[in-house]
């Protein structure tokens, strides 16, 4: 009636605005210190998987035919080259060396019969895959275009796989002679050690070590040589 309003002023409801406000603006920030956090880690991650790819790219590869060909976009350098030039002479002359030893020292020379291999059937085959193998997969990768810098790729394949496959088989002799080692221990101890070889090295235990061993060799010179020949006609 006296023109006054009969209801007070309302605190409660201000103070309340008020922390509803702070509390909005406490929460816009901590957001947005979140984002920031998030892009900071983000920006570092991305400069250490760029840093990791750009050391992956640029790696010399001796032993990586798959690295070669996951990165055969990538200009190989000279230096690079001049490795794989060197890597892959001296990979082919163990190879092949090897293999010519061997069947060298198979021959000996029976009265009566003349020259004579002691190479078995299963030998023969093992070792003639284990030679023209490579050859073919070479063929195959002088005969792929791969990217522009071709010449440098196909000479880092080639020495790659015969690196590894050379690695690999030092890696499968060293396993055997192990093998042998421990069967020559626990089997034959009490046999001098010319006796025991010749035990090992003759009968049922022998043709099963022999099977293994070419089959593990022929499993080697696959994957060593499984990227040689892939190119362009392949990715589509």
């Amino acid at each position: 009636m006296n023109g006054e309003s009969s209801l007070g002023p309302n605190f409660a409801s201000v103070d309340d605005e008020k922390a509803a406000d702070s509390v909005s603006e406490s929460s816009v920030h901590e957001e947005t210190d979140m984002r920031s956090i998030n892009e900071k880690q983000t920006t570092s991650v991305a400069s250490c998987e760029l840093e990791y790819l750009k050391k992956k790219r640029n790696k010399l590869r001796l032993f990586d035919p798959a690295g070669v060909y996951d990165f055969r976009h990538v200009e190989i350098g000279y230096m690079h080259s001049l490795w794989h030039v060197l890597s892959l002479c001296c990979s082919l002359f163990i190879f092949y060396g090897l293999a010519i030893l061997t069947t060298l020292l198979a021959k000996t020379e029976i009265l009566g019969l003349g020259e004579v291999s002691d190479l078995s059937f299963l030998d023969n085959i093992g070792l003639t895959f284990t030679i023209l193998y490579p050859l073919i997969k070479i063929r195959q990768i002088l005969t792929t275009k791969v990217s522009e810098f071709n010449k440098r790729y196909q000479l880092a394949m080639c020495a790659n796989a015969f690196n590894l496959i050379n690695l690999n088989g030092i890696k499968l002799v060293t396993l055997l002679l192990a093998i042998e080692l421990i069967i020559l221990v626990a089997g034959y101890g009490e046999l001098s050690i010319n006796l025991a070889l010749a035990e090992l090295r003759n009968g049922f235990m022998a043709d099963t070590l022999s099977a293994l061993t070419w089959v593990i060799w022929v499993i080697i010179a696959v994957k060593a040589f499984k990227y040689c020949g892939r190119g362009k006609e392949e990715e589509k």
